[in-house]
Parts: structure tokens; C-alpha cells; sequence
């Protein structure tokens, strides 16, 4: 292989640092990732303006999103990682266009707050997944003291 020339490594810094850019406006945005192992093979992220944007949505008990393979939760909260988790993880095994169908058929049919509480929809088998975790922890340390 040849010299390169400085042009060619003009354009190569010029295009690794639009890169770059394009990676942190998306951080700025999404927020950035951690590392919550459930499920699901989805990507949990706080922070950025989607974070900021679901803090004003807090006191409607919404602290967290799910959208494709990202969950998005306001504080990192373990409870609603794993309510999320569980989305990615129906998406997963139902196909992303069949599960926002069947959720926002949901929400249409029983109300975004209600589907939480009714049997057989996608917002209480998360609920419950959440529980059977919640459960889990109390005993836990119960049985430690």
C-alpha cells in the first residue's frame, strides 16, 4: 500500500468527526446507555432529552418508555427497568408492529391508565413481571433481618 495522501486524511478526520457530532447529538437525545440484564437484548438508557421530556410526564406516573429495542427510564429505576425490559421482550417475541398494534388498541379500548389493572393486556403482564420482582426484593429483606 502507497502513502496516503493528506487530503485523503482530511476527509477521513472531517468524516470521523461528523461522526462524531452525529453520536453525541444522538447521546444528547437518547441519553446514555447502561446495563440492565433481563429478557430482553434491548438498550436501557436515562438521561438526554428523552429523559428530560418524561421528567415533566413524572406526575402522570409515567417514568418510563419503551420504543423498538430502547427502553428509555427516567432515574434508572430497577422496578420500571424491568417493566420495560418486559416490553422489549414481548416486541421481541411478537414483532414490533404487532405489539404497538395490540398496545395502542389497548390504551383506544380500556385507557392508558386502566390497561395497567386489566387481565390479559400487555401493560399488566409487565405489571405483573414488575410485581413478581417486587415480591422477590421484599422478601429478600425480610429475610435478612
Amino acid at each position: 500500500m502507497g502513502k496516503i495522501s493528506k487530503n485523503n486524511k482530511k476527509a477521513a478526520y472531517h468524516y470521523i468527526n461528523h461522526w462524531n457530532g452525529v453520536f453525541d447529538s444522538f447521546f444528547l437525545i437518547a441519553g446514555s446507555p447502561y446495563v440492565f440484564h433481563g429478557k430482553s437484548n434491548g438498550v436501557f438508557r436515562k438521561g438526554g432529552l428523552v429523559g428530560w421530556i418524561m421528567k415533566g410526564m413524572e406526575k402522570h406516573n409515567e417514568d418510563g418508555l419503551t420504543l423498538g429495542r430502547h427502553a428509555f427510564v427516567v432515574n434508572g429505576n430497577l422496578l420500571t427497568s424491568v417493566h420495560e425490559d418486559y416490553h422489549m421482550y414481548q416486541i421481541e417475541d411478537m414483532g414490533w408492529g404487532h405489539f404497538y398494534y395490540r398496545i395502542l388498541g389497548e390504551y383506544l379500548k380500556f385507557g392508558f391508565n386502566e390497561s395497567y389493572g386489566k387481565e390479559g393486556t400487555l401493560e399488566y403482564s409487565a405489571s405483573m413481571e414488575e410485581k413478581k420482582i417486587r415480591d422477590i426484593i421484599i422478601k429478600m429483606i425480610l429475610h435478612a433481618y
